[in-house]
């Protein structure tokens, strides 16, 4: 079967736009604000991620829900429901947020973060902005999800774009042109914040069928047994989303405490990095859960295991052939995102390895993705729940011995470990006699072939960087070299040698 191509590459503009205005915006925060203020900025982003341990897995449910929605068209009554409750609960969720982050925020202020120049006052004026535009924000969660499920993906990538554009370059020029004040940076947010979420709630609406928004509009009211037929599978996601936080944002939490806010604010610019694999590989995940969840709906277990091997193949590919041009270059990529040799130096290997880490947790997101297409999530929070016994305490002990270097090591060794093994077991439970032939025939040519082309770039290429160096110009020679790269080694993938082949035929 083939590829939802047209939500694929909806879903890549929107992400490589979001992900590019990022990378190269963020770090010119930097520049105008200071260290210590973007250092609030890191501390904002990592407030965002344990606050949506909030959702309990209700988002992610919406869009499985849709998906079946639209395989039986009378269970949108049901999802109606169950769209309203998670508003009504998200609400409650969102005044109580508001008021636990005003009353901890001198706490916060005063007694963990570590700042030099940036008075506590200012400091608290800022926490208690986060947590309400996180709870603002919380609700863009709700709609997107709603509108990935109903692979409305073109759409939402369109005001991703617009979103990303007043969130990141209006904040630059607010920065530039009006006022560098921190607070005031803060409050601007919640105005995009506001726009975002009003923006979605009137598109999800609009997707629905009338007749159930016409029926059941006035609706104030949690539907109890609603959210009890779904409370099984998303208190799946939800406990499992628990773990994954603690375990990706364990070490940045510590970190936040231990390192000095300067030091911080270029720490959150490696993980910005090495996280971007995440949201390379994300547009690829959305647009093909939907797909595999109604297939196996319909019992064509076959297309659904044709239509995963060509996900796992396009994601293997593209994500090693990023993840090793990044760590090539490490120090250079440093370097041009914060203009500062020291930090570049300090950052460098920190970045490799979590770069590497990040790359085995996508590559250990394929059996999540399946397990999920499922409905069946219980091996998963079992294989989850082991890692976080094992992991969390390993983290502590390294970032208090060795700091930022030790919690990158752990998260490598722990994620390659769990790609290779938790991968082998779901597909065994899942899809019997599977594993070995898909890794053999699908993924391990890819690997080694993009493995060896990254030790030939690494053998001949080296671009050296110093005070001189012109940031411009570094930036072109490693976007030129990775996107020969990512030609190169997509010759890896079947389906492309596959597609080269076909074209010729047609010549001939």
């Amino acid at each position: 079967m083939s590829l939802p191509k047209k939500n694929i590459l909806a879903n890549y503009i929107g992400q490589i736009y979001v992900m590019g205005l990022s990378i190269l915006v963020m770090p010119l925060y930097l520049q105008y604000m200071g260290a210590e203020a973007y250092g609030l900025v890191g501390f904002f982003i990592l407030m965002q991620v344990f606050l949506n341990l909030l959702d309990s897995g209700l988002s992610p449910t919406l869009a499985r829900q849709v998906a079946e929605a639209r395989g039986n068209y009378k269970k949108f009554r049901d999802f109606f429901k169950l769209l309203r409750s998670v508003e009504i609960i998200f609400f409650i969720l969102s005044i109580f947020v508001i008021f636990l982050v005003y009353f901890t925020s001198y706490w916060i202020s005063k007694e963990w973060i570590n700042t030099n120049s940036l008075e506590t006052n200012t400091v608290q004026h800022c926490i208690i902005l986060m947590g309400i535009i996180l709870s603002v924000r919380w609700f863009t969660t709700v709609y997107k999800s709603g509108i990935n499920g109903f692979e409305d993906q073109v759409w939402l990538n369109k005001v991703n774009i617009f979103i990303a554009t007043l969130k990141y370059l209006g904040a630059l020029i607010l920065l530039i042109f009006i006022s560098q004040d921190i607070k005031i940076f803060f409050y601007y947010q919640l105005i995009v914040g506001i726009i975002e979420v009003i923006i979605l709630n009137l598109r999800i609406y609009k997707l629905l069928p009338i007749n159930e928004i016409k029926n059941n509009i006035f609706s104030l009211k949690i539907d109890i047994p609603t959210i009890k037929n779904i409370l099984p599978f998303a208190m799946s996601i939800g406990y499992t989303t628990l773990i994954w936080t603690l375990l990706m944002q364990f070490d940045k939490l510590i970190l936040s405490s231990i390192l000095a806010l300067d030091k911080f604010g270029y720490f959150t610019i490696i993980i910005l990095i090495a996280s971007s694999l995440i949201t390379i590989a994300t547009p690829i995940f959305l647009a093909i859960s939907p797909k595999m969840t109604m297939l196996l709906s319909s019992d064509d277990n076959i297309k659904m295991q044709d239509i995963y091997i060509k996900m796992t193949q396009l994601v293997t590919w593209i994500i090693l052939s990023s993840s090793l041009i990044i760590c090539i270059f490490s120090e250079q990529i440093l370097y041009i995102l914060t203009g500062n040799i020291e930090a570049s130096e300090w950052g460098k290997n920190i970045l490799i390895l979590y770069t590497l880490g990040y790359t085995f947790f996508v590559f250990g997101s394929f059996q999540y993705y399946l397990q999920n297409s499922f409905g069946n999530l219980k091996y998963y929070v079992r294989g989850a729940s082991m890692m976080v016994i094992f992991q969390i305490p390993i983290i502590y002990y390294s970032i208090i011995k060795y700091g930022a270097i030790g919690s990158g090591f752990i998260w490598l060794i722990f994620n390659f470990l769990w790609f290779v093994c938790f991968t082998w077991y779901i597909h065994n439970k899942f899809m019997p006699n599977f594993h070995f032939k898909w890794l053999l025939k699908d993924i391990l040519p890819i690997l080694l072939s993009v493995i060896f082309l990254a030790f030939l770039v690494y053998q001949l290429i080296d671009f050296k960087i110093d005070v001189l160096t012109n940031r411009w110009i570094l930036i072109f020679k490693i976007i030129t070299v990775g996107i020969f790269f990512l030609i190169i080694s997509s010759l890896s993938m079947g389906i492309v040698r596959d597609k080269i082949r076909d074209l010729s035929k047609i010549k001939e």
